[in-house]
């Protein structure tokens, strides 16, 4: 089976458990997932299959759009409610106007440090394994993109209760903006859930739950070309895409048509059907061919 699920990840499960169940409802090994999200997180998956696995790269780059919860005056080891808090104060008077103000000083490129507890590996070790060991962590910082940070709603508590919508590039913590921006406030802050309601071109609204996906395999299965879905696609000849995949190189006289794009964008390649048969590069007016995709 060659294609993408667009999971719906339950909370409570790891992105790799996703992975091992796909791989025991279809019966096939070769899968794997785009983009990892916390095991307290939900929202969408996309899961690679077969030769779509060979899109890894170019969907990891795709933006991410996030639902979140972020409580305030909490603190926390891990940035949110998995573990007992070590710090919790009085955060009610802290006003609407507060938080959006800080919000907005972390819109666009920003710096955050790697929460130590996190998959990521340093000398072929996890960093949330030497954390639960009492080990000391490096500290890595990273350049994310905060595209866009909407505040939609705002509880009248101790700890109030903080609604957010945020677009963000690949490799953004929430739980660490979460955590940022309680510090920026002064108070502290957690997040308190997290639902991931866009990966790329695949929507929370039309994923599918493990379960749909067991009950109709073949059905919820999307085809490669769903990876570049609002993308403009060269089109190759009937005969073109054919000899393609045999390793021939197209010229233009060789497309239907061609996209207006930039240079260095990403380009499906399609057949006069619709299917996925490469995707290219362009440069210097021309689709340079990165990989090729046989049917």
């Amino acid at each position: 089976m060659n294609g993408i699920y667009n999971v719906l990840k339950p909370p409570g499960m790891t992105s790799h458990d996703v992975v091992r169940e796909v791989r025991r409802i279809i019966g096939q090994r070769r899968v794997g997932h785009v983009g990892t999200l916390d095991p307290a997180a939900a929202g969408v998956l996309p899961v690679l299959c077969g030769n779509a696995t060979r899109l890894a790269e170019f969907l990891v780059e795709k933006e991410k759009a996030y639902r979140a919860e972020m409580v305030l005056g909490i603190v926390s080891s891990t940035q949110d409610l998995t573990v007992p808090p070590y710090r919790v104060v009085d955060a009610s008077g802290i006003r609407l106007e507060d938080v959006q103000a800080a919000a907005l000083e972390f819109i666009g490129e920003i710096e955050q440090t790697v929460p130590a507890y996190s998959a990521v590996q340093v000398n072929g070790r996890r960093l949330y394994r030497m954390a639960k060991r009492g080990e000391e962590t490096p500290q890595i910082k990273r350049k994310v993109r905060i595209i866009s940070l909407e505040i939609l709603s705002m509880t009248s508590e101790a700890n109030p209760r903080v609604l957010l919508d945020v677009v963000c590039s690949k490799g953004t913590y929430l739980r660490t903006l979460c955590h940022d921006i309680g510090a920026r406030l002064g108070c502290g802050a957690v997040l308190g859930f997290l639902v991931r309601t866009r990966s790329g071109p695949f929507r929370l609204e039309e994923s599918a739950t493990l379960e749909e996906l067991a009950a109709s395999p073949e059905e919820t299965l999307l085809p490669a070309s769903a990876a570049f879905d609002g993308h403009p696609p060269a089109v190759l000849t009937q005969d073109a895409a054919g000899l393609i995949v045999k390793g021939r190189k197209p010229d233009r006289h060789d497309f239907l048509c061609l996209p207006r794009a930039r240079e260095g964008d990403v380009v499906p390649v399609m057949s006069p059907s619709g299917a996925l048969v490469a995707v290219g590069v362009f440069c210097g007016g021309e689709v340079v061919i990165r990989k090729v995709f046989p049917e």
